[in-house]
């Protein structure tokens, strides 16, 4: 009694028995085309979820690589100004938050390489400028050393100009 399915080789049958006043009632439906739509649906499924994740997968790389290609960029520019301190940004940047980081590192090397340039002008004249007296505190103690003989005290006083002398110049 009850329903039952029944395997027969490569078919497959669904049983429904039923005892009713002596009376043995049966009905039989074959499901072997129904089960070869399940399996194909099964098999689609499964293809059709690896479908859409291997081309999930494939356009997530693709938008993850459009995306870190500006960020890509600006390292490779960044590492440039370390290399060339008065490189320019080769690369057009978006107007986004790569692009403002962008504008604000070429704007830092920028003023980065002014400031540098004041200082080796200055480093230069300020040379320059201390050139001359430290040449006529030099011919002035030639001459005191030269002109007297100094007493003890008095040429250890011009040793230590000599020396202050001498590390001004370096």
């Amino acid at each position: 009694q009850g329903k039952h399915e029944v395997l027969l080789g490569d078919r497959a049958y669904n049983l429904l028995v039923l005892a009713d006043d002596g009376w043995l009632h049966l009905l039989v439906q074959d499901q072997s085309e129904f089960e070869r739509y399940e399996q194909l649906v099964a098999v689609c499924m499964t293809a059709g979820i690896l479908l859409v994740w291997g081309g999930g997968y494939l356009l997530s790389r693709r938008l993850a690589q459009r995306i870190m290609q500006p960020i890509s960029n600006l390292v490779r520019d960044v590492s440039l100004l370390q290399q060339k301190p008065d490189a320019r940004f080769a690369y057009d940047y978006p107007d986004d938050e790569t692009g403002q980081l962008a504008r604000a590192f070429e704007r830092y090397a920028v003023r980065i390489n002014e400031l540098l340039l004041r200082e080796q002008q200055f480093s230069a004249n300020a040379s320059h400028e201390l050139r001359t007296p430290m040449m006529v505190v030099q011919g002035a103690l030639d001459m005191l050393r030269e002109s007297t003989k100094p007493d003890d005290m008095v040429a250890r006083q011009l040793q230590r100009i000599e020396e202050a002398l001498r590390q001004m110049q370096q």
